[in-house]
């Protein structure tokens, strides 16, 4: 499983420390879990509310995704791996919780 995010400051993870060059830095993590343990490898509609940024689940989504939080913009932009943008959604930055329909987008890996 790969898990990409962002933050500010100090992230702490399994032990080890990660400081941010800057504003915000991102991250990207592998975890190799064993098949077929009982180990869940979904998200659940429970989370845990971001201190600074937007959550966003579920993670991967075929239809839509939930945006958790209040963003700073009032865009939003999908990104290929390639870094070029495939979409620009429109925000209500005064809205908590928002969804972003994805059903016209192409099954690939994304950057939101």
């Amino acid at each position: 499983i790969y898990v990409a995010g962002f933050f500010s400051d100090t992230l702490y993870v399994n032990g080890d420390t990660l400081i941010a060059a800057g504003g915000n830095d991102i991250f990207l993590a592998r975890y190799d879990l064993p098949c077929g343990k009982g180990i869940p490898v979904g998200i659940k509609n429970n989370y845990i509310p971001a201190e600074n940024g937007v959550l966003v689940y579920p993670n991967p989504a075929a239809e839509f995704t939930n945006l958790i939080g209040k963003p700073i913009s009032n865009t939003a932009q999908l990104l290929d791996i390639k870094g070029q943008v495939v979409k620009t959604f429109s925000l209500d930055v005064n809205a908590i919780q928002q969804q972003i329909p994805l059903n016209e987008i192409e099954p690939g890996i994304y950057f939101l």
